[in-house]
């Protein structure tokens, strides 16, 4: 359902309410822009996340772990990472 701007903010609940029972309202203005109302769904299957995310302009999906580099042994002298974290802590 389709609706605009001035439609919606005359009855607000009218809408909402027809969101809460499943309808898609979709609120338009006049120069394009438009907003969804939809039913929020307290349990989203992963697959149904990773679809949604896939639709956001600009979002890339991964797929799977990333590749890591080599680990680097490090050498040398002074306090190690684990020192030097504890030190900074205090």
């Amino acid at each position: 359902m389709n609706v605009n701007v001035r439609t919606f903010s005359s009855n607000p609940s009218k809408y909402l309410q027809q969101a809460r029972l499943g309808l898609e309202v979709i609120i338009t203005h006049r120069d394009g822009t438009a907003v969804r109302l939809v039913p929020i769904e307290m349990k989203v299957s992963a697959e149904e996340q990773r679809r949604r995310l896939a639709q956001i302009p600009g979002v890339k999906l991964g797929k799977g772990k990333p590749d890591m580099p080599v680990r680097v042994k490090l050498t040398g002298e002074g306090p190690n990472a684990a020192e030097m974290v504890l030190e900074d802590r205090r």
